[in-house]
């Protein structure tokens, strides 16, 4: 968990004593020489000729419930195909899924390995990446949510000279709800949220540069290999005003997000009780304790309705 005073990515109260003033240079020269080293390894770029523009990666388990809205939702906003891992689900997936799976839409892979999330984004890598432009290492309770245009690929597009672009989650708990209603959708219930961004998210990679690393985390903070002057150099990703991320995170922003991951991490609180049940797809231990829970919980000061201007159409798909 992050420290509870930096939780929040940005507009953060600052010391600008000597430390952060020679953060602050060491930052701009790192992200000038980033975009040098890119520059000049423009070559490097593997082409494929790919079937898709924009896909998903996940990993599922006993998400039958959530997963058709969650696969309409991203195709209404241009996500042109899914290639989901299913780990050790016991409810009515299959029949769920089954439409997608018939149309093309869905590639289900059974992957019945225990804390299986990272070999399942790189067996993804082995056999996939190269039916796709990009992709994204997605969870089911993550939605990618345009604020202004409605489709995902004509938004990523202007960056296909950068490895990776990092969206910040947005986090919405329980709504004050006890008991979730399984006759709403997800993106429906769920409006209270933090007040800010959250200084985690996840990654929208070109998949024209390479993954060399399948770590605890990448899905978070992807960085790609080059070349340069006879060395291996690690990119890291960028935001969307294409700002590298360093490791000394000075990255204040004058200009609004366009873009965000709408995170519904634990919805109503007997959904968290069941994630609790269910374990986790990366830790053999869960880290969702009350006192997790509560710590979330007590950061939701605002409302996001910003996925509503999108619900009609949404509703209208999920009842046909």
């Amino acid at each position: 968990m992050s420290n509870h005073n930096e939780i929040f990515y940005f507009n953060q109260d600052v010391n600008y004593d000597l430390k952060y003033r020679i953060k602050v240079i060491v930052d701009f020269v790192l992200r000038y020489l980033y975009k040098l080293i890119l520059f000049f390894c423009r070559g490097q770029k593997e082409k494929f000729d790919t079937k898709y523009n924009f896909t998903i990666c996940a990993i599922f388990k006993d998400e039958a419930n959530y997963i058709k809205e969650w696969i309409l939702y991203h195709q209404m906003i241009g996500v042109e195909h899914f290639y989901l891992y299913n780990n050790f689900s016991s409810d009515q997936y299959e029949s769920v899924l089954k439409p997608f799976v018939e149309s093309g839409m869905v590639t289900l892979t059974e992957w019945p390995i225990p804390q299986g999330q990272i070999p399942s984004y790189k067996h993804w890598y082995e056999n996939f990446r190269k039916e796709t432009k990009w992709n994204c290492f997605l969870d089911l309770d993550e939605y990618i949510c345009p604020l202004y245009g409605d489709n995902v690929y004509d938004w990523v597009k202007k960056y296909e000279d950068y490895p990776t672009v990092k969206l910040y989650w947005r986090m919405f708990g329980t709504s004050g709800k006890m008991q979730h209603d399984d006759g709403k959708l997800v993106t429906e219930q769920y409006v209270v949220s933090w007040d800010k961004y959250y200084d985690e998210g996840k990654i929208f990679y070109n998949t024209s540069y390479k993954i060399d690393l399948f770590e605890l985390g990448m899905m978070h903070n992807i960085k790609s290999p080059v070349t340069f002057l006879g060395k291996k150099v690690e990119i890291p990703p960028i935001n969307e005003f294409k700002n590298f991320i360093t490791k000394y995170n000075i990255n204040k922003v004058k200009k609004d997000f366009t873009i965000q991951v709408n995170h519904y991490w634990s919805k109503a609180l007997n959904c968290y009780f069941n994630q609790q049940r269910r374990g986790d797809a990366v830790f053999k231990e869960s880290p969702r304790s009350m006192e997790y829970f509560y710590w979330h919980e007590s950061k939701n000061r605002g409302t996001d309705y910003s996925i509503y201007r999108f619900l009609i159409k949404l509703k209208s798909l999920y009842e046909q």
